[in-house]
């Protein structure tokens, strides 16, 4: 069943981030706790891990662009078991 990965909200104030480089591409296996993209946000580049396992379906924010904590970064197109 297709999941969706959201921008997980780092610290307290964080409010939003800009994607600097995603570290998958459509197509790839992930596993949770995976690092999957760097973000800058108001205070640092932070690395953010998968927080689920799957294939990815669609990167849904690009390189470059600013995404709002809780909102939707990716698509899963399967779930796959962490074994």
């Amino acid at each position: 069943m297709p999941g969706i990965m959201n921008m997980p909200k780092i610290g307290v104030n964080m409010t939003e981030a800009v994607i600097i480089e995603w570290k998958v591409k459509v197509g790839d296996t992930v596993r949770e706790g995976d690092h999957i993209l760097d973000a800058e946000t108001d205070k640092a580049i932070q690395s953010i891990y998968s927080t689920d396992a799957g294939i990815i379906a669609e990167i849904l924010v690009p390189e470059g662009e600013t995404v709002v904590c809780q909102e939707p970064l990716l698509v899963f197109a399967d779930p796959v078991k962490n074994t």
